[in-house]
């Protein structure tokens, strides 16, 4: 193989591999009213599910609380984080791809008021085969107009086609405390808005793909082989 079809190949490999770096498939603004969040940047592949104006969508045993973010009361004094989920003390929020997605890993703020709106949570995710916990916190910020930023490992999870975020919250001590999604530039910033939930990963490599870099890899192997003699 000549020198030329060799750095088209290698070119061509090093487009695929930077189109299937990480990327963010899809960010949340929370706000503008405690009701309300939107989905920004997502990726063409990505439907993110909304629903009354809404990504973040509450369980049935918490309300809207106060404010100019995505602000929730009603928090039980749960005990343990099955009868949380019982009960309906959740938040949610969901989306589906219309490829198969790697995912990398999501960033998220938050923050409760200094009553405690509970003291317990976790982060789960269900890609289908049911839910798993991916993140707990049991100090949460009480910082209420900046709140905490927070980095989910979320490598573990490939091929997704949809999946459903739930965060559960026990032990709480008032059910009139607030816990609130906050908008922060520690997670990241989409266009001119900061987000409070941002997601990344990458489509899964379609065969042709890989028949392409593995081409260009064995290329340049035997070139270098041939060098060396």
């Amino acid at each position: 193989m000549n020198s030329k079809k060799i750095i088209v190949l290698a070119a061509t490999s090093a487009v695929l591999v930077s189109q299937a770096s990480a990327a963010t498939l899809f960010g949340v603004i929370s706000g503008p009213t405690v009701s309300e969040s939107s989905a920004v940047g997502v990726d063409p592949n990505i439907l993110v599910t909304t629903a009354a104006s809404s990504v973040y969508q509450r369980g049935s045993g918490v309300t809207a609380g106060a404010g100019s973010v995505f602000n929730t009361v009603g928090w039980d004094p749960l005990t343990t984080q099955a009868a949380a989920i019982a009960g309906g003390n959740f938040i949610s929020w969901s989306f589906t791809s219309s490829l198969g997605m790697n995912l990398s890993q999501a960033k998220i703020s938050y923050s409760r008021s200094s009553v405690s709106s509970f003291d317990d949570m976790v982060i789960q995710i269900d890609t289908g085969s049911g839910f798993v916990d991916v993140f707990s916190d049991n100090d949460i910020s009480t910082t209420t107009a900046t709140g905490e930023v927070n980095t989910i490992d979320l490598s573990a999870f490939d091929n997704v086609t949809a999946a459903t975020f739930r965060l559960v919250g026990w032990n709480a001590t008032s059910n009139t405390a607030a816990f609130r999604f906050n908008n922060n530039a520690g997670v990241g910033t989409i266009g001119a808005s900061n987000v409070s939930f941002l997601l990344e990963g990458e489509p899964v490599p379609e065969p042709a793909t890989m028949a392409i870099l593995a081409a260009a890899g064995l290329v340049a192997a035997r070139r270098r082989k041939s060098r060396s003699i």
